[in-house]
């Protein structure tokens, strides 16, 4: 894997698009800088990441080397409704739990949620709108040949 962060963004996105298909929730894969968030949404935007050697050092496979990356993901739900809020960021939860199984067979681990919240909105968002967010690590692997 070359793409680390692309690909589990990408994945979360994904995800996240199929759970909510068809409820006119948008689906931001980062954070958008110069424009309004549309609301009802979940925005998912990368927060920091660590890596850590796989196998004896680096070695992770014969003629193969690699790190496994674990990066966490700030996932925000945006409703002008608290309880429409709290049932958006449910259905991120239960998606991606429910999903577990897709995103370990692409090469993701999904780890325990490490923070779940009820935040003010911060700019460009309006003021009379509910956020709830959620942090939660993903770890996947990248690896080189080693010659």
């Amino acid at each position: 894997m070359q793409t680390p962060l692309a690909t589990v963004r990408a994945e979360i996105a994904a995800v996240l698009t199929s759970v909510v298909a068809g409820s006119g929730v948008k689906i931001y894969p980062e954070f958008p800088s110069m424009e309004s968030v549309v609301v009802p949404s979940v925005v998912v935007q990368d927060i920091y990441g660590s890596g850590k050697e796989v196998g004896h050092g680096e070695s992770c496979a014969k003629n193969t080397l690699g790190m496994e990356f674990t990066l966490f993901f700030q996932l925000d739900t945006y409703h002008y409704s608290g309880s429409e809020c709290d049932a958006l960021i449910d259905k991120a939860i239960v998606g991606l739990l429910a999903n577990r199984r897709t995103l370990l067979s692409k090469g993701i681990r999904l780890g325990p949620s490490s923070r779940v919240q009820e935040l003010q909105p911060d700019e460009p968002i309006p003021k009379n709108v509910y956020r709830r967010s959620v942090d939660w690590p993903f770890s996947i692997e990248v690896t080189r040949s080693a010659s």
